[in-house]
């Protein structure tokens, strides 16, 4: 048997206990009687109180549902109006809303209203292209732009790299793994097509080793859009 702990007078959430219980868990284990900041009283395991399974007497889960309850229809989130609901996925309600921009987006209620979600995505992407070249607060203008071209090193690339690896969710196109040593590929080759060099659509993200495995194939320089078709399996 374990070492004895004693809870009485702790507190764990919205949990205070407040004696040792005669009860006992199915296995012989130590419970406490515990009352509630919402005033109900409840037993509970030592286990679940220290590990944080058992964190009230399941009002904090009412609560959630009851604030999921809202109807948000009509309602304005930044740049989203909520149309209608849609189902519901870990817990949360998902909504259906339209965007200023025209598009479509499905939300949770919880990230609605805490204001994790404003926008389709069109939100980021002009915050981005505000920043775009001489606009960029990190812009140094002691560099030329052959200088930034061979280097990448420049904010509107910075961003670029950035956006692309949060589109693919930080996974790897190809392999699907996700994060870790991962690079944003040009598809039509960065060298060659100076206008493509920071558009989204030209860029998938590969994690560091099919990313060798394509310019090992193919070379560096020169690639192509149909190259990165048959390095991924798709018809050119």
């Amino acid at each position: 048997m374990g070492k004895f702990v004693d809870l009485a007078g702790k507190k764990f959430g919205r949990l205070t206990v407040l004696q040792l219980s005669d009860k006992r868990g199915n296995r012989g284990q130590i419970m406490w009687d515990c009352v509630c900041s919402c005033g109900k009283k409840t037993t509970v395991m030592s286990s679940n109180l220290v590990s944080g399974k058992s964190r009230s007497c399941g009002c904090s889960h009412i609560e959630a549902r009851k604030r999921n309850a809202i109807d948000l229809t009509g309602k304005v989130f930044g740049r989203l109006t909520v149309l209608h609901r849609v189902g519901v996925k870990d817990r949360s309600i998902l909504w259906l809303c339209k965007c200023e921009c025209g598009n479509e987006v499905k939300a949770s209620c919880t990230k609605l209203r805490g204001g994790r979600v404003a926008s389709c995505g069109c939100l980021f992407m002009d915050m981005v292209n505000s920043y775009r070249g001489k606009n960029h607060p990190q812009w140094n203008r002691s560099l030329s732009d052959e200088d930034r071209a061979q280097d990448r090193n420049y904010p509107e690339y910075r961003n670029w790299r950035q956006v692309v690896f949060e589109r693919d969710n930080f996974t790897c196109q190809k392999c699907g793994k996700v994060r870790g040593d991962i690079n944003a590929h040009h598809i039509e080759s960065y060298n060659s097509n100076k206008e493509l060099r920071t558009t989204i659509s030209n860029g998938e993200t590969l994690c560091y080793d099919c990313h060798s495995d394509f310019h090992h194939q193919y070379g560096r320089g020169n690639n192509t859009r149909e190259q990165f078709n048959k390095f991924m399996g798709e018809e050119v």
